[in-house]
């Protein structure tokens, strides 16, 4: 995408020279006649950069990067001036409000051109950092708190147990508070589980060449039924489960394989009808093996599904997992992390299939 300069300049001669030596460049130029339309445009592109004159009516110059500067939206673009006059007092005063350069006209297009790659290289780099920062800082977050509160949770569940136990014959509803608690432990668990692994995701997929031996699960069939007894349990439709399975092993370690499941057959069961089954199939080819969840609950729309299926190789910016999904977000993304594929497709005449394929070699 060409990066977004605006020239606010109030001398149309002047005015279309910058614009022509800019769009010679491969910029995207944008242009105003004075001040006031120059903040009225900037506030509508938000600009990579900023090349004003002084001297302007309506308001000039530093009226101009006096307004900028107060916008939250605006504070942050590199602003360049440009005048003809060159007096020391107006270059001290442009730096004092916050330009980035000064430039004086007739500007040089190797100048000016030189001034506007050095603006912006700093500031591509500045939010690089940034973004970095704040990836690292999350990753750093998203280690160290789970943590703690699934150590506290443990800690919350083991007194409460014992309380239970020790009280348990003086009050029947002992037991049953301890019923609730646990399960409520359980449920931050596994919520705590879900955010750490959505921070951690792109960056095991950025390091996904480092280690090549990956784990296994051996005795996929026997692992795969007896997570997903344990799932369906948890969701009191056991009775609902039908399972086809037919795999000696996967490429994709157990605890992996563990979230993956909980997803699929937790959203299934969650959206269905208590009186329809879930099924849950997995087979292998010689080249990948393949996980199934087929229910009858109400489905997606066509856009929930494209808001899972578009998600790329990982997010990054404004892109993050959707709150709708979040759960299939996971299993894409466990997918992609082991070069795998994953769909999803509306049954007919309801219901929703999510297909897993994982590749049969690690």
């Amino acid at each position: 995408m060409k990066e977004k300069i605006l020239v606010i300049e109030d001398n149309e001669p002047t005015r279309r020279n910058i614009a022509k030596i800019l769009t010679f460049e491969d910029f995207d130029v944008s242009l105003a006649e004075d001040g006031k339309a120059g903040l009225d445009i900037a506030r509508k592109i938000k600009p990579d950069i900023i090349l004003c004159d002084i001297m302007m009516p309506v308001m000039d110059g530093f009226q101009v990067i006096q307004a900028a500067q107060e916008d939250k939206d605006l504070a942050a673009i590199p602003f360049i001036f440009l005048t003809a006059l060159a007096e020391t007092e107006n270059i001290r005063r442009g730096m004092n409000e916050g330009a980035d350069d000064y430039l004086t006209k007739p500007v040089n297009p190797d100048i000016l051109i030189a001034s506007v790659r050095k603006r912006l290289d700093k500031k591509n780099k500045m939010e690089s950092d940034a973004k970095r920062l704040a990836e690292e800082t999350g990753l750093r977050i998203a280690a160290i708190i789970p943590a703690d509160i699934q150590q506290s949770l443990q800690h919350i569940d083991a007194l409460i147990g014992s309380l239970a136990l020790k009280h348990a014959d003086k009050d029947p509803d002992i037991l049953e508070a301890h019923h609730i608690v646990k399960s409520h432990c359980d449920y931050l668990a596994r919520l705590i589980r879900r955010v750490s692994l959505c921070h951690q995701l792109p960056a095991l997929y950025a390091n996904r060449f480092e280690n090549q031996e990956r784990e296994r699960t051996l005795d996929a069939a026997a692992a795969i039924k007896k997570i997903a007894e344990n799932i369906a349990r948890l969701h009191q439709g056991l009775s609902r489960l039908q399972l086809d399975t037919n795999i000696a092993q996967l490429a994709i370690s157990t605890d992996f394989l563990e979230i993956l499941l909980t997803e699929l057959l937790g959203n299934a069961f969650k959206f269905s009808p208590p009186d329809k089954p879930i099924i849950l199939i997995a087979k292998e080819s010689s080249a990948f093996c393949e996980l199934s969840v087929l229910d009858e609950g109400e489905g997606m729309t066509p856009k929930q599904i494209a808001s899972i299926s578009s998600f790329k190789q990982f997010w990054g910016g404004e892109q993050k997992p959707p709150s709708l999904g979040i759960g299939l977000t996971i299993v894409q993304g466990l997918v992609r992390l082991h070069d795998g594929e994953f769909e999803i497709n509306q049954r007919t005449p309801r219901g929703l299939e999510v297909k897993c394929f994982i590749p049969t070699e690690a």
